[in-house]
């Protein structure tokens, strides 16, 4: 019945793939440029409600979509296209495109003809301004569409690269508008062309209607007091201008020399036409005249020249460091000691750091004691390397300061190491949090990350936090087809830490067996042990008859009447419990012996009962020495009772003689493959 209901469900999925998608009509047919059509578009086998993206009209290069589109139906979409003079002529193809599924065409569905009133520019007043003016510009038009729902209409003037858009715009009706224009200096003057736009009319010019001409008050920076300084002052500077606005958009003020650019640490406007700006000039700043420039919303002006930087008189510089050297994995407090500096003076920041090669170590506090004098704290974890580093600080008036090979890190009289991973074993499939414990680490200076590797196959965490120096939590997602096995744990920093096998991904421990009949010999069991786990694994059979065993394969007897669950619990390596129970086959009758041999589990589809009357193994128990009849061109193996291979042997004769001496005492599984199937007998060796 259920390969019926294939078959069935197979028949009506090909039956309804035959059937084709399609458009079948696009109403009306044709429209007039300079107008907005709503549209009915009828599909044939469609689903248009679910998930269509794309409805375009196309005519060469240009793709026409429309302003709005409803579904009423799978079969049925009403869409609103605008149609505009700038859209050329002639046919059309409709082209509906749902991602994934389809893309249907309809080809020649439309057909649009030209505008016949045609929107024009009548008239643009005022039709000139000067800089520095805002203006309220008036476009009348003819045949315009201004003020049409859904189609807003933008205005600009344009000469040449130079655009000035218009804001503020009000719709007086469908053949006036208002756009506000502000005219700063920075716009040159000249004829500029007139522009407007909207869905219906287009893009409608009006070549040199409206003529910009020059400003009545140019403004200008008169002057920059005092016109000069000295490398390391910090100097406040009146900046004069006339006819300026500094106190509107005023954006950007700075003094430049060649490619070095001075941005004062503040600003302030006065007035429109006064602004106290204070520049701090390092010893590293080059002398000689400096530019100012203004940045404005309506201008940029420029005083070239204005200001002239002298060399210091004196010299900042690092003079000593205490103490000169300290151990990694330890916290060192520097006193710092300048000469001719400036810490701490008001409206400067001093950043001290150390510096080896690419490493720089910046501290985790620091205390200005004086301008000459600070104290810094520096964090020296294992992730920054032992040797010679050089002591800078950078300061907004002394510029950047090294004292070369000021300081020295030696190695730390413990390494850093990961002390433990809890849990230390995940599952394909699982996302589990683990926390890892370092000693002598430092895991929140320069830690990066942290991942979990085995091989060339990396796990990297979701989320990372960083909860003190010894201690990090890090969230892994295991795929459900995570290679299983030890995997490395790894600190990644300057220098990583790694835990070798320090995580476990393994598959959950299963208890799993099967009860088979013996085909051959009445009352006789198989159970076929199919427990997994990581090895070795501990087993605990109960035959419920009160008796227990506690290898892999051992064999029961029953002699008393009564229905029987055998449970098995196993516990692995790495802690995982589980247990199975079966009553399903041993219902023992009295006058009746039923026996019952545990066996591992074979390769799939291969009899392991079919051969076992044929197989003899003997003498059993033995000390030193077995025989194994078989059928000839046979592969014999040994496993010990954990299921552990012992001996593989091939077979070319009836008769196969084993020494057994050397093998530990103890219950042992031979198992006999041939082409014809596959049997297990057991010996037990003394």
């Amino acid at each position: 019945m259920k390969a019926k209901l294939l078959f069935l469900s197979f028949i009506l999925f090909s039956s309804s793939a035959a059937i084709s998608q399609s458009i079948q009509s696009f109403s009306p047919s044709t429209g007039n440029a300079g107008e907005m059509i709503n549209v009915t578009i009828t599909g044939q086998n469609t689903n248009f409600q679910q998930g269509t993206d794309v409805i375009k009209l196309t005519n060469g290069s240009t793709v026409i979509s429309p302003q709005q589109s409803t579904f009423v139906n799978d079969s049925l979409i009403q869409s609103l296209f605008a149609f505009n003079k700038d859209h050329p002529t002639g046919y059309y193809n409709l082209s509906i495109q749902k991602y994934g599924s389809y893309t249907l065409n309809l080809n020649n569905c439309f057909y649009l003809n030209p505008d016949p009133t045609i929107a024009l520019s009548d008239s643009v007043y005022p039709s000139s301004a000067s800089q520095g003016d805002t203006i309220t510009l008036t476009i009348n038009g003819l045949n315009t569409n201004f003020g049409s729902t859904g189609v807003p209409t933008t205005i600009w003037l344009k000469q040449g690269t130079q655009q000035i858009n218009g804001s503020n715009i009000i719709v007086v009706d469908s053949t006036t508008i208002h756009a506000q224009f502000i005219f700063t200096y920075g716009y040159p003057v000249g004829s500029y062309d007139v522009y407007f736009y909207n869905l219906l009319d287009g893009t409608v010019t009006d070549a040199g209607g409206f003529i910009l001409n020059a400003g009545p008050a140019t403004p200008s920076i008169v002057s920059c007091l005092p016109n000069s300084g000295t490398q390391g002052q910090l100097l406040t500077v009146s900046i004069t201008g006339q006819n300026t606005n500094f106190q509107q958009g005023t954006d950007v003020i700075k003094l430049t020399n060649g490619s070095t650019i001075i941005i004062p640490q503040q600003s302030t406007f006065v007035n429109d036409t006064l602004i106290h700006s204070t520049f701090a000039f390092t010893t590293s700043d080059p002398t000689g005249y400096y530019s100012l420039s203004i940045q404005n919303v309506s201008y940029t002006l420029y005083l070239n020249n204005c200001f002239y930087l002298y060399p210091s008189t004196t010299t900042p510089s690092i003079v000593s460091v205490t103490p000169t050297s300290a151990n990694q994995c330890t916290t060192a407090t520097l006193t710092i000691t300048g000469l001719n500096t400036h810490f701490g003076h008001t409206g400067t920041t001093t950043t001290p750091s150390l510096k080896y090669g690419t490493y720089q170590i910046y501290p985790s506090s620091t205390t200005i004691v004086d301008s000459i004098t600070i104290q810094t704290q520096f964090v020296l974890s294992t992730a920054y390397p032992t040797g010679i580093y050089n002591v800078c600080i950078t300061n907004t008036i002394d510029g950047s300061l090294v004292l070369n090979n000021g300081f020295t890190i030696n190695t730390g009289p413990t390494s850093p190491i990961i002390t433990s991973v809890s849990p230390n074993i995940g599952s394909p499939g699982q996302t589990l949090t683990v926390s890892i414990t370092g000693q002598n680490t430092n895991f929140q200076q320069g830690t990066d990350n942290v991942n979990l590797f085995q091989g060339y196959t990396y796990v990297y965490p979701s989320n990372l936090t960083f909860n003190s120096g010894t201690l990090i939590n890090a969230t892994f997602s295991f795929s459900t087809s995570q290679p299983t096995g030890y995997y490395n744990v790894n600190i990644i920093g300057h220098n990583p830490i790694i835990l070798t096998n320090g995580f476990l991904v393994a598959q959950p421990c299963s208890a799993q067996y099967t009860i088979v009949p013996d085909t051959t010999i009445p009352h006789h069991y198989y159970v076929i042990n199919n427990a997994s786990g990581y090895q070795p694994i501990n087993y605990l059979w109960s035959w419920g008859d009160g008796t227990y065993d506690s290898i892999a394969y051992p064999s029961h007897t029953y002699n008393t009447a009564g229905t029987y669950t055998i449970c098995l619990s196993i516990t692995d390596s790495i802690g995982c419990t589980s247990t199975y129970c079966d009553s399903s086959y041993l219902q023992k009758n009295p006058n009746t012996v039923i026996s019952v041999d545990v066996i591992p589990p074979t390769v799939t589809g291969i009899n392991i009962y079919e051969l076992y009357g044929q197989i003899k193994v003997y003498p059993n128990p033995t000390t030193n020495n077995i025989t194994i009849e078989s059928p000839q061109q046979a592969v014999i193996e040994i496993l010990n009772i954990q299921g552990q291979l012992i001996k593989t042997i091939t077979a070319n004769s009836n008769k196969t003689n084993v020494d057994v001496s050397a093998f530990p005492c103890g219950v042992y599984v031979v198992e006999v493959k041939t082409e014809q199937g596959v049997a297990i007998k057991k010996f037990v060796k003394q």
